[in-house]
């Protein structure tokens, strides 16, 4: 067992030696390839960092003219909005107005209507009166005649008395 163990520990220590023997040799290649990565993403000469500068001022000056395209089409639709937005205004003024106005043929009218109505009730009444006046009128003649027959029966009986006198 004691073997076994020694086996395992000699195994591991060779192991070791060997990891550290290799390790060198792939830290330089990863610090190669490192290196090369970096200096490819960088410019390393005065026109490559020229041509870096203007690139990102051609992007700048880009983004700038979509934002001022941006700004002055919002600055458009504003100014439609409120175009439209004083039309609607001024649609609300004259609708305001003709209610206005509306109100005032409508209280007109409504005071036409009444004074109609009292004129309506005063032609009622006077019809009524007349009616009753017609009636004691009829009533009257009727009256009338009745004398008049009378007076004429009287008139004859007083002249066939006077006849029968004579």
């Amino acid at each position: 067992m004691v073997q076994s163990v020694l086996f395992f520990v000699l195994g591991f220590l060779c192991a070791g030696f060997v990891a550290l023997m290799i390790a060198p040799a792939i830290w330089r290649r990863a610090v190669t390839l490192t290196r090369k990565r970096v200096e490819g993403s960088m410019p390393l000469t005065l026109a490559e960092i020229q041509a870096e500068k203007d690139r990102i001022r051609a992007e700048f000056a880009m983004s700038t003219r979509r934002l001022e395209m941006s700004v002055k089409a919002l600055r458009e639709k504003s100014a439609e909005q409120l175009v439209e937005i004083g039309r609607g205004r001024e649609a609300l003024k004259e609708l305001a107005l003709e209610r206005k106005d509306k109100k005032q043929a409508l209280s007109a009218l409504e005071a036409k209507g009444e004074d109609l109505r009292q004129r309506k009730d005063q032609l009622q009444l006077l019809s009524d009166r007349l009616a009753q006046t017609e009636h004691a009128l009829e009533k009257r003649v009727l009256e009338l005649k009745k004398l008049e027959h009378m007076y004429d029966d009287a008139s004859f009986s007083s002249s066939s008395r006077q006849i029968e006198l004579v």
